[in-house]
């Protein structure tokens, strides 16, 4: 049966009554006196129908029964009669994510959430964050971190299990890894739908990628770090070479190697996350000393892209992917963004900017302006085809960010996957276009998938 968008009113109506206005008993083909059984994230309780004369579209939940479905007191939900006769409210979308000691508890994602949210009251959907540690599966409940906007503060609620996960977590070392593959596995056995699994490390991906006869020749050449004798070989084939660390963003930990001459190496390094930079000129010895002691852990060697710039400054494109309310995946929002000057990343954590693609790729290409709308159209189209490969082999994803590279003859390479992609590019190239949408996907995709749609 459709879902009837509904306004809940828990505690409301005698303690183990449900009461419904005419028009939501009439579209449930219900009446006076029945007893029905509700669902709520995977908890049930029996109880009474009685009819609410005082308004439209209502559902009025007694004190005792709400508290025994851990329903919030007021929210604006679905109704949904299913197959077995049971009542359905919902859906409830978790997003399950790590809080950030010392911080507000979500951190660069405290704004994104508070928008989800801000989009689920008005479209029905109960939207709130929490961590592995918020879960009582004895009974199905969550203790939840939601925004009360009346109070401006983030506060804790009780809250049913959620029809649907979405994975929006980063927690480093395998122990936490393994903790949250745990966690995604106790709730998909109760019932919960989770979306955006991770993406396992860049070494698996560009494997995964290279492997595709159709996507091989948009990805660089690339090796696993074993040794200074892999980095020299690549730096006596290719212009530049990248190390880039196997796990871990931002820009951290990013190596470029030059090769100036015979014996001769210029070595520059990002530091923190400000974009600064070090570099320093180094004998095939020194490129050795200096590697062994910056690799402390597992690193990629990669061929240097030949990235077009913008104003001398390095440039590449990020693209935000999302299901739609109708399953399908679109490009949301892409950008270009542009590196500080003699840096050697663009991204913004390093310090670069973001600016509007099409303009950008107007003036990167204005000596051939065939050039700007061929990229313009192939970006989409290899996002696809990026992200139909990487969910094939990693699971079902809601929105995944592609970090791509052109190079002055337009031809795209891909650079990396993010499962987690920021949005605050696209709050500034197009806050009244872009940027609600990629707040409003998730929240519909959500919807489709509890089923509410």
């Amino acid at each position: 049966m459709t879902a009837i968008p509904i306004e809940l009113l828990a505690r409301a109506t005698p303690r183990q009554k449900v009461a419904l206005s005419h028009d939501v008993m009439e579209a449930l083909v219900l009446t006076p006196g029945q007893t029905v059984v509700l669902r709520v994230g995977g908890k049930r309780a029996a109880a009474p129908v009685a009819l609410d004369p005082g308004g439209t579209g209502r559902v009025l939940v007694g004190a005792s029964l709400g508290r025994r479905l851990a329903l919030p007191a007021r929210a604006r939900l679905y109704i949904r009669r299913n197959m077995d006769g049971t009542l359905e409210l919902g859906p409830f979308f978790g997003i399950l994510a790590r809080v950030i000691p010392h911080l507000p508890p979500y951190g660069e994602q405290n704004r994104d959430f508070r928008l989800h949210m801000a989009v689920g009251r008005r479209r029905h959907v109960a939207v709130y964050a929490f961590g592995p540690g918020d879960i009582d599966l004895r009974r199905r409940t969550v203790r939840a971190r939601v925004y009360d906007e009346a109070r401006r503060r983030w506060v804790r609620r009780t809250m049913p299990l959620p029809h649907v996960v979405w994975n929006r977590s980063y927690w480093p070392g395998n122990a936490n890894r393994a903790l949250l593959r745990r966690t995604l596995r106790k709730l998909t056995r109760r019932g919960s739908v989770p979306f955006n699994p991770g993406v396992g490390t860049k070494w698996q991906v560009y494997r995964l990628l290279l492997g595709d006869p159709q996507l091989r020749r948009h990805v660089p050449a690339t090796e696993r770090y074993t040794g200074i004798q892999g980095v020299l070989r690549f730096a006596r084939r290719y212009p530049g070479v990248y190390m880039k660390p196997l796990w871990g963003g931002w820009g951290i930990g990013i190596m470029r190697i030059r090769r100036l001459g015979p014996n001769r190496y210029r070595v520059s390094r990002t530091v923190g996350r400000r974009g600064r930079n070090w570099s320093r000129v180094v004998s095939r010895a020194g490129l050795a000393a200096v590697v062994r002691r910056l690799v402390d852990g597992p690193y990629l060697v990669q061929q240097e892209i030949p990235l077009a710039r913008l104003d001398g400054r390095l440039c590449d494109i990020r693209v935000l992917a999302q299901r739609r309310a109708d399953g399908q995946w679109g490009v949301t929002g892409a950008v270009v963004r542009v590196g500080k000057p003699r840096s050697i990343i663009s991204n913004l954590h390093g310090g670069g900017q973001a600016l509007e693609l099409r303009r950008a790729l107007q003036r990167i290409f204005a000596h051939r302006p065939e050039l700007a709308a061929r990229v313009e159209a192939d970006l989409e189209r290899l996002a696809i085809q990026v992200i139909e490969r990487v969910e094939a082999r990693f699971g079902v994803f809601g929105e995944i960010g592609l970090d791509f590279g052109v190079d002055p003859t337009g031809h795209l390479w891909f650079i990396e996957v993010n499962s987690r992609p920021g949005r605050h590019s696209f709050r500034i190239t197009s806050p009244d276009e872009t940027w609600p949408a990629t707040s409003a996907n998730p929240v519909e995709y959500a919807k489709r998938l509890a089923k509410f749609d």
